[in-house]
């Protein structure tokens, strides 16, 4: 099991919030901009 990671747990928590798959994604696209082991640990 990973580490715990609470900015990765704040944008899941964000993320889900949003009604369709394609916001989502363009969310995470932006908050994790530069980070894809962010975005990994989020999905």
């Amino acid at each position: 099991m990973g580490v715990w990671n609470p900015k990765a747990n704040a944008l899941f928590l964000q993320a889900i919030e949003l009604p369709a798959p394609e916001r989502r994604s363009a969310f995470l696209d932006e908050a994790c901009a530069g980070d894809p082991a962010l975005r990994v640990e989020v999905e």
